[in-house]
């Protein structure tokens, strides 16, 4: 096991007072997070500076650890001080061992200012308006919320998460719940009970269902 340190900015409503010296929490497990005011960032919001310390296998863990143990710690701060906090980025994760001269790192740089496109057009509106009155159920608005969010991350992994909530939700309303038989993983066919002599059924799995949605919208299966 070695000792890993990892750097995040996160927005939140309340700072350190201008005066006072970073703050140091020790968590159960023997981590550590300290927490200091950060620069302001192009929009003049002072994000905390949040280092997380732990011992972890490697660095890919570390990474994966790090964030969850701050995640864990956000919703208590977030409980105590009945204020919003969230994780923008993560700035690196470094090897923490103490007397080495060359340390394993991972380093993240800022996203660039992104250009805003002129795109917004009339026609836009016009297919907003054409669809509009399919968007007004609870799933469709639901799908709509995560689909948001999905564009809106800057983290891969949650836009990936978030877009497969849009593809469950969609499947979920829209694909038939006809009973279906388990598959063989080898060569997809039918599983029978020689037992019961008989194909047990079943409703279909939400993993089934997007593969039959996937079907009918006819993604090619490698994509799917």
């Amino acid at each position: 096991m070695k000792r890993w340190i990892a750097g995040f900015e996160v927005g939140s409503l309340v700072i350190l007072p201008s005066d006072a010296a970073p703050l140091t929490y020790d968590a159960p497990g023997g981590v550590q997070i300290r927490i200091a005011n950060g620069e302001p960032s192009a929009s003049q919001e002072v994000r905390l500076q949040v280092h997380v310390i732990m011992e972890s296998e490697d660095i890919f863990t570390a990474r994966r650890e790090t964030d969850a143990q701050l995640n864990v710690f956000l919703r208590l701060l977030s409980f105590v001080t009945s204020t919003p906090f969230k994780i923008e980025r993560r700035t690196f994760v470094m090897d923490w061992s103490p007397a080495i001269k060359m340390r394993e790192a991972h380093v993240w740089a800022p996203f660039p200012d992104e250009p805003q496109l002129e795109a917004l057009e009339g026609e836009l509106l016009e297919t907003a308006k054409t669809l509009h009155p399919w968007s007004g159920s609870a799933v469709c608005q639901s799908a709509l919320r995560w689909f948001g969010s999905a564009v809106r991350a800057r983290n891969i992994e949650d836009q990936f998460q978030y877009f497969w909530f849009v593809l469950e939700l969609i499947a979920q309303a829209t694909v038939p719940k006809d009973r279906v038989a388990n598959k063989c993983h080898t060569c997809g066919g039918d599983l029978f009970c020689r037992t019961c002599n008989d194909v047990p059924i079943h409703r279909p799995f939400v993993g089934q269902q997007i593969a039959s949605l996937m079907q009918t919208l006819k993604v090619d299966a490698a994509v799917a």
